[in-house]
């Protein structure tokens, strides 16, 4: 909300709340889906990503835990 609160030179001193700012700026989608939306874009850029990138290793290594826990055992490392 900041963004669109600067964006439109709302200041937090007028105290407008943010559903009337989002109403003024056209945006009546729920947060939510905005959210859910900038994940999947992220998903697809970490997807064609090189097998090499380390966002790709933390973001596929870290989806199963049991997985990161019997890495752990093997090198040694306690978190």
């Amino acid at each position: 909300m900041d963004a669109l609160r600067r964006s439109f030179r709302i200041s937090r001193k007028e105290r407008i709340r943010n559903v009337t700012i989002r109403q003024q700026t056209g945006l009546e989608e729920p947060i939510i889906k905005e959210i859910e939306q900038n994940q999947l874009i992220w998903y697809g850029h970490v997807q064609r990503m090189a097998e090499g990138r380390l966002p790709k290793i933390a973001f596929s290594g870290c989806q199963n835990k049991r997985e990161h826990e019997e890495d752990r055992r093997k090198t040694g490392l306690k978190v």
